[in-house]
């Protein structure tokens, strides 16, 4: 199960967020759980979000720190780094460089990912590229 979230973090990372190539790795009812939204995303609602975060951060990066398994479930901490060297959120390019943290809980199906669960220091990139000031 470790591959698999391995697989998808350097697929993710390598398409820039387009899972139209991602089906393998995919279940068919495949959700996204993100804050702030209060149903859960399927594949083509949430590409959109995630093309957005590559658009902004053409580096964007996700390196995974810690991974641990329960079951058919899988939590993962994970560093992300990037450049804000594009539009992000309608926040023009400051060309400054993120590091923050994420964690994500994944749920398995039938060797595929069937839901993702994300909390990402979201703030955190907003204060890096100078969009919230620091304090």
């Amino acid at each position: 199960m470790k591959k698999l979230i391995e697989e998808y973090y350097r697929k993710m990372d390598a398409l820039k967020g387009d899972y139209s190539q991602m089906k393998e790795v995919f279940n068919d009812e495949m959700t996204f759980h993100f804050p702030g939204i209060p149903t859960p995303l399927n594949v083509e609602q949430f590409q959109g979000p995630a093309q957005g975060i590559y658009a902004g951060f053409s580096d964007f990066n996700h390196s995974i720190e810690d991974v641990i398994v329960d079951g058919n479930k899988i939590a993962c901490r994970v560093n992300i780094t990037g450049t804000h060297n594009g539009e992000f959120q309608g926040i023009p390019a400051s060309n400054k460089s993120i590091a923050v943290g994420a964690i994500t809980i994944f749920r398995i199906e039938n060797d595929r990912l069937s839901e993702h669960w994300i909390c990402v220091d979201l703030l955190g990139i907003l204060t890096q590229i100078g969009a919230v000031p620091a304090k």
